[in-house]
Order: structure tokens, then C-alpha cells, then sequence
């Protein structure tokens, strides 16, 4: 309805002014909820978790190839679920790389930043292996990383971890890094359901009991 008064015109013009100038100077804001996203000084609330899917945070990495190829990767914590916050295991991995000659036998040399999430001390001594494999998960290289002891970490700590081994070159193709850790009891040991999965965001598989740090593609 178009206003009856000048006094009306006058008004509506005004404030379609005020708002043209609160833009302006990015002191417009809308009232946001807690899961409000800001754009410049907006904001808008996206549809909740019902209405709409989240994407899955995949690890952020970067491949260089100059002497020998090197692979680093961050990676997003999962967001907590309920829990009574006594005893709970919450391991995450922050930082991977791995360094290695992808067409010859060379040492692969392995960095893993982990924190302790969790509110407890993880008290099982798990040996932590680093897979190779391909897409159809046939396995490559498949090393035990002697000097990763979860059991360092406390509640609320962070901790890097190097290893190097003797590898051999990789022929051409696809390969996906992963982390295997599995039960220390013997008799779980390749039970997939006993396998420690990580609190990371696009990193663990429940269906195959690992964790995927990164892929490469060797060229032919």
C-alpha cells in the first residue's frame, strides 16, 4: 500500500536511507542465532540440521614434488556429540606428513601431530601402522611407526610423532594413506571393529577399520 501523506513518503524514504548507509559502513546486522555464518557484516541463519546437509570437512593437503614428493596435511574435528565426559577417548589428528622418492627406494620419513581430546589418559598400548594401499584396497606398504606411543598423550596435550623406513618405489597409479590401529589383543588384532578410529572429519572409514590421511597418483 503506497503511504497517503507526505509525512509518510518522507518517513519511508528516510529509513530506506538509514539502511543504504548502515550497509555502507558494515553496521547492519541481522539477529543471529548461535549457528549464524557472517558474510562482511551480514549475517544469516542457515536452515537447521534437519533442513539441510552438512558437507563433510575433508582433509586440507598439499602435495610438492621438487626432489622428492611431499605430502602435508591438516585436518577438522568432528563436532562432540553428548557424552557424560567422564572417561572418554577422543583422539585426534592434527598435522600428517610423509616425505618418500615416489619411483625408487628411499627412506619414507613420517611426521604425526595427535591431541588428546578426550578426558582421560588412553591406557591400551596400540602400535600405530601406516598403509598403503590402493582403491581397491590392496595393500602396498604396511609399516609399524615404533615411536608413536598414544599413552603420552594426557587429556588436553598434543604430541608429534617421527618415523622413517626403507621403502621400495611405487609403480604407477593410485595410493591412499592410512592409518591402521588395531586392538593389542592378538586375537583382534584384524578384527576391523576393534580398531581405533580418529575424531577427524573425513578421516575414519568404520566400515574397513581405518583412518585415510591422503592419496597421490604416481604418474606414469
Amino acid at each position: 500500500m503506497m503511504p497517503r501523506t507526505k509525512a509518510d513518503r518522507l518517513a519511508r524514504i528516510g529509513l530506506g536511507a538509514a539502511i543504504l548507509v548502515a550497509a555502507a559502513t558494515g553496521t547492519l546486522a541481522a539477529r543471529a542465532t548461535p549457528r549464524s555464518t557472517a558474510i562482511g557484516a551480514f549475517f544469516f541463519n542457515p536452515a537447521p540440521p534437519s533442513e539441510q546437509e552438512k558437507p563433510l570437512a575433508r582433509p586440507l593437503c598439499q602435495t610438492t614434488s621438487e626432489s622428492e614428493v611431499t605430502i602435508t596435511c591438516k585436518y577438522a574435528a568432528m563436532p562432540r556429540v553428548a557424552s557424560s565426559g567422564q572417561g572418554e577417548h577422543r583422539l585426534l589428528l592434527d598435522r600428517f606428513v610423509v616425505s618418500f622418492e615416489a619411483t625408487e627406494e628411499s627412506q619414507m620419513r613420517v611426521s604425526l601431530t595427535f591431541t588428546n581430546d578426550g578426558t582421560s589418559p588412553i591406557s591400551e598400548g596400540r602400535t600405530v601402522y601406516l598403509a598403503v594401499d590402493d582403491p581397491a584396497g590392496h595393500n602396498y606398504i604396511r609399516r609399524a611407526l615404533p615411536h608413536v606411543d598414544l599413552r603420552k598423550i594426557g587429556p588436553g596435550g598434543s604430541l608429534t610423532f617421527s618415523d622413517s623406513f626403507l621403502t621400495g618405489a611405487l609403480v604407477p597409479g593410485h595410493y591412499v594413506f592410512h592409518l591402521w590401529i588395531p586392538s593389542p589383543d592378538q586375537r583382534l588384532k584384524f578384527d576391523s571393529r576393534y580398531n581405533l578410529l580418529l575424531a577427524n572429519e573425513g578421516v575414519p572409514d568404520a566400515s574397513s577399520g581405518l583412518n585415510t590421511l591422503a592419496e597421490y597418483a604416481v604418474p606414469r
